[in-house]
C-alpha cells in the first residue's frame, strides 16, 4: 500500500504585514503556533491567520492598508484555495475600525478607499452630523471637519432633517438665522432673541409703518439673514423675495376752494405704479422688487373699504346736523374718489399688495 504525499501549499512569507506580531493559525476552531502552525501553513488549505496589531488609529490605518495591498498582490499565488488566509482578519479589522464615525474619511485599502465607502446606509454620517465638535463647541453640521454634513453627501431630505433638528435645539446660532426667520411665526414670535429675528423684526416694522401691511412675514427671508455659505437655507426660503408691494399714497389739499377733486390711482402689478389727478395732488411711492404674474390680495382693499364706509357714515350723520351750514358730499366708487369741500385737508391712502412667489413653498 503506497503513501500519498500531501502537496505543499504556497503561503505568504510576510504573515502580518503592516507591523503585526504573534501570528496564529486557526483551523477547525483551534489556534496553533510553533511546529503545528508551520505544518498548517505548509499543507493546510482551510485555515485563517490572525495577528496582533496596536490599537492606535495610525497603527490600524497602516495595518489595513498593508494587509489590503498584500492580499491584492498575492491573490494569484495561492495554489488551491480561492481566498487569502489573511482576508478574514482584514475584514474584521476594517469593520471594527470603520465602525466609528470619526474614521469615515480614513483610507483603509491599497486603492485609496475610505470607510465611508462601506457606510452605504449613511448611518455613521448621520451620527457624525448629530455630534458636537469637542474643540469648538459647535455641532458637526456647522463645523464639519470631515465635509460629510452636506446635501451632496447625505441627500437633501436627510440634510434638511438634521439641520432642522439642530436649529430647533440651537436657535441662537448664526447657522440657524435663516431658518428662524423663515419660520418667523413659530420661532421669532415666541423667542425674539433668536439669531436673525431682530433684523427681521426691523424689516417687518418698516413694511408695516410705510405701507400699513400687517404680518408681512412672507417677505422676511430676503436680505442678509439668508446670505452666507455657512447658513442653513431651508426649502422655500426664497418664496418671499419676489413679493411686490405697490403703494399709491396721495395727499390732497383743497384749500379754500370748492373745486372738484378727482383722485385716481392706477396700479399695474407688472410695471409698477402710475398716478394722476387734477388739482393740487402730489406724492407717489412704491417699494419692493419686480412683480410677476400674481394675484391681487384683497385684504388691504377690504380693510380700506371698511374704513371708508365708517367714515362715510360719520360724515353723513354730521351732514344731517349741519345741512343748513355746509354742503358736503363724499362719493366713493371705482378706482378713486370725488371730494368737494370749502376748507379741508384729506389724505387718501390706497394700498394694494401684489404677491408673486417664484421660489419654493409657503410658510410652515
Amino acid at each position: 500500500m503506497g503513501i500519498t504525499a500531501i502537496p505543499q501549499q504556497w503561503y505568504p512569507t510576510e504573515e502580518c504585514p503592516g507591523g503585526g506580531t504573534n501570528p496564529m493559525y486557526k483551523q477547525h476552531g483551534e489556534y496553533y503556533t510553533g511546529p503545528a502552525a508551520s505544518f498548517i501553513r505548509r499543507y493546510g488549505v482551510d485555515y485563517t491567520l490572525d495577528c496582533k496589531y496596536d490599537k492606535t488609529e495610525d497603527a490600524y490605518t497602516r495595518a489595513l492598508q498593508a494587509l489590503s495591498k498584500a492580499i491584492h498582490d498575492d491573490k494569484d499565488k495561492w495554489t488551491t484555495r480561492s481566498d487569502d488566509s489573511r482576508q478574514e482578519m482584514y475584514d474584521r479589522m476594517r469593520t471594527d475600525f470603520c465602525g466609528l464615525p470619526e474614521h469615515l474619511n480614513t483610507i483603509v485599502t491599497h486603492d485609496l478607499k475610505t470607510c465611508k465607502d462601506w457606510d452605504t446606509s449613511q448611518a455613521l454620517a448621520k451620527e457624525w452630523c448629530q455630534q458636537d465638535n469637542a474643540a469648538t463647541g459647535e455641532g458637526n453640521i456647522v463645523d464639519d471637519t470631515l465635509n460629510l454634513c452636506t446635501s451632496a453627501h447625505l441627500g437633501t431630505d436627510l440634510y434638511n432633517t438634521l439641520a432642522e433638528e439642530y436649529c430647533v435645539s440651537n436657535p441662537d446660532k448664526d447657522f440657524c438665522k435663516c431658518y428662524n426667520v423663515v419660520n418667523y411665526k413659530t420661532v421669532c414670535a415666541n423667542r425674539p432673541t433668536s439669531a436673525g429675528c431682530a433684523e427681521a423684526k426691523t424689516k417687518l416694522d418698516s413694511i408695516e409703518e410705510k405701507l400699513g401691511v400687517e404680518n408681512a412675514t412672507d417677505a422676511l427671508p430676503c436680505g442678509t439673514v439668508c446670505a452666507g455659505a455657512n447658513v442653513y437655507k431651508p426649502d422655500g426660503f426664497k418664496s418671499g423675495c419676489d413679493i411686490t408691494y405697490n403703494a399709491c399714497i396721495q395727499s390732497i389739499d383743497v384749500g379754500q376752494s370748492n373745486a372738484e377733486i378727482n383722485a385716481v390711482c392706477d396700479i399695474d402689478s407688472t410695471s409698477g405704479i402710475t398716478d394722476g389727478g387734477s388739482g393740487d395732488a402730489s406724492g407717489s411711492d412704491s417699494s419692493g422688487g419686480s412683480g410677476g404674474s400674481g394675484s391681487v390680495s384683497t385684504s388691504a382693499v377690504e380693510e380700506l373699504k371698511k374704513t371708508i364706509a365708517e367714515d362715510k357714515k360719520k360724515q353723513e350723520e354730521k351732514e344731517e346736523e349741519e345741512a343748513k351750514k355746509t354742503n358736503k358730499k363724499l362719493l366713493i366708487g371705482g378706482g378713486g374718489g370725488i371730494v368737494s369741500s370749502i376748507s379741508c385737508l384729506i389724505l387718501l391712502v390706497i394700498i394694494v399688495m401684489v404677491m408673486s412667489k417664484k421660489g419654493g413653498g409657503g410658510r410652515r
